[in-house]
């Protein structure tokens, strides 16, 4: 085809001509797409990845050149120009990441953030990660975008939530107890006061552990708790997963992915006045 042969490579950027016509890549130009990355750059340093025929491969508006693959904060194209490995987010595995060692070795003592992470020492002593290290487990995820269980106690409201989350949630998480606030309407079986809990941070799971005054329960019929949150998107209350009660301990448990007003109520009441929930 055209004169091509299996082993020539008519522009000289090191991808034999019939391999580039395969990828898409045209063999007689070294930047195919005019992203901004050789087709050679493509191709073997990042593993064809990203497509040498297309600018934007994953057709996100962001050039493959602009791009983060390997999101350690430094774009592709910079990558190719400084040296460091764009499939990795710490190119010589020293465990500070390419964007600390860009920055300079004293980043850490600037910012708090030895490593580069995302994540602040004080926060990563707090976490149990390695605050020397970007990706403590070695997972190829950096420890600030990782999801890690912290477990958030707030004493003086009997609440303690075991939260999944990214980043350090101890800094993120509010909870504004409702003291005396007039509730939701329709809100019959309700148990004490509820709380309003939020984070703005991104989570997976949080688990609540909420105490309870047992002289408010009906019946003293404990094991009919549940924890209940407000979801505004629907206008009505949402049951929280896996419910447990510990009678002992007067405390109730349950499991969401979504934050917001969360309480308690006496199921049977509830059911009985909500029958279509």
């Amino acid at each position: 085809v055209w004169g091509l042969r299996y082993e020539g490579d008519y522009e000289e950027d090191g991808v034999i001509e019939l391999f580039e016509l395969s990828l898409g890549s045209s063999p007689f130009v070294t930047d195919s797409d005019s992203d901004g990355l050789s087709d050679y750059f493509e191709i073997i340093v990042m593993g064809h990845q990203t497509m040498p025929g297309l600018a934007d491969t994953d057709d996100d508006g962001v050039m493959d050149g602009d791009e983060d693959l390997d999101l350690d904060g430094v774009s592709n194209i910079m990558e190719r120009d400084l040296g460091t490995d764009p499939t990795k987010l710490d190119s010589d595995g020293d465990g500070i990441s390419d964007l600390a060692m860009i920055l300079g070795e004293t980043m850490g003592s600037v910012t708090g953030d030895s490593d580069g992470d995302g994540l602040s020492d004080e926060s990563e002593e707090r976490m149990g990660t390695d605050l020397f290290h970007v990706d403590s487990d070695r997972d190829g995820i950096p420890d600030g975008q990782e999801y890690h269980l912290q477990i958030i106690a707030i004493d003086d409201i009997g609440l303690s939530i075991d939260i999944l989350g990214m980043g350090d949630h101890s800094q993120s998480i509010a909870v504004d107890p409702m003291v005396g606030a007039p509730g939701f309407a329709g809100n019959f079986g309700q148990v004490g006061d509820f709380v309003i809990i939020s984070t703005e941070l991104p989570f997976q799971l949080a688990t609540i552990h909420l105490t309870y005054d047992e002289t408010l329960v009906p019946a003293g019929d404990e094991l009919n708790l549940r924890l209940f949150l407000y979801d505004e998107e629907l206008g009505q209350m949402v049951m929280l997963e896996s419910p447990s009660v510990d009678i002992e301990a007067n405390q109730i448990r349950g499991g969401t992915t979504q934050l917001g007003p969360i309480g308690v109520l006496y199921l049977p009441i509830w059911l009985a006045v909500n029958p279509q929930q």
